[in-house]
């Protein structure tokens, strides 16, 4: 049964959260069946953020918002296990061959590392100030949860349209 909420918190991080578990979900359910190389497909004309790409980068842009939420510094060496945020060109990292099962054990983990530090929170504590760094302004710990709900929602679009090109042939 679908919720909006997710249980065992205080509701004011428990309906973000939930959006967030809600997002993975759906992307999970969309991906899951995909050939290696529909996960690797750049597009019809080869320069598109290929679906692999896109799940690293959910994956490791969740991290580093849960990083900004706990207060920590963000780095930019490349996480052991998620990579580097972008390459040379400043673009997302190339990702082939991974199996799309690999990656969403990546996101279920980065997802279960942001459960485990909400669940030590209060519901004041949604509403603490959290700095990112590429953001103009400060914004409440509640806003970024949202905001990481949406920026997985605006992905599985892109999927969505990958797997439409891939099915053209």
């Amino acid at each position: 049964m679908f919720d909006i909420a997710a249980a065992g918190l205080p509701l004011a991080l428990a309906i973000p959260l939930g959006q967030i578990e809600n997002a993975h979900l759906r992307l999970a359910r969309r991906v899951q069946e995909m050939s290696q190389a529909e996960v690797d497909f750049t597009g019809p004309a080869g320069n598109v953020n290929s679906t692999g790409m896109l799940l690293a980068h959910i994956a490791l842009t969740d991290w580093v918002y849960l990083q900004c939420i706990k207060g920590e510094t963000v780095s930019e060496e490349p996480h052991p296990v998620l990579g580097p945020h972008e390459d040379a060109q400043g673009n997302l990292p190339a990702v082939s061959g991974v199996p799309v099962a690999d990656l969403l054990a990546r996101l279920a983990g980065v997802r279960e590392e942001i459960r485990a530090y909400l669940q030590t929170c209060t519901e004041a504590e949604a509403q603490r100030a959290v700095k990112v760094p590429w953001w103009p302004e400060e914004a409440t710990v509640r806003y970024v949860l949202w905001h990481m709900a949406g920026h997985c929602m605006n992905h599985i679009g892109q999927i969505d349209r990958l797997k439409g090109f891939y099915k053209q042939g």
